[in-house]
């Protein structure tokens, strides 16, 4: 599933839903190229389990080869969200995206 903005800004999660033991690839599209892209993952309780700054490709994309997480038995069931604070190409604005997944 891919979540999108108005101004070109998209986000996804593959696959979106799975059990423990799932490799979930992110990726994020239509930011500045070559900018750096703030990424938080947080479990259902909003406990962070991924953290970071990210560099985007020169087209402006986070690929999925570059945030892989696999479910362990540490983390928890239910909805996880994908957070993602970057400067859009289109709007050359700060901008902030979300989206979720499932651990089932």
């Amino acid at each position: 599933m891919t979540q999108g903005s108005p101004f070109g800004i998209l986000l996804s999660v593959v696959p979106q839903r799975g059990p423990i033991g799932t490799k979930f690839l992110f990726y994020a599209q239509n930011f500045k190229p070559s900018s750096r892209v703030k990424v938080k993952i947080t479990d259902p309780n909003n406990h962070p389990i991924h953290d970071s700054e990210l560099i985007t490709d020169k087209t402006g994309n986070i690929g999925y080869g570059q945030l892989q997480l696999q479910a362990t038995q540490a983390w928890v069931l239910g909805t996880y969200k994908f957070d993602v604070n970057g400067v859009s190409k289109e709007t050359n604005q700060l901008e902030y995206h979300s989206m979720t997944f499932l651990l089932e």
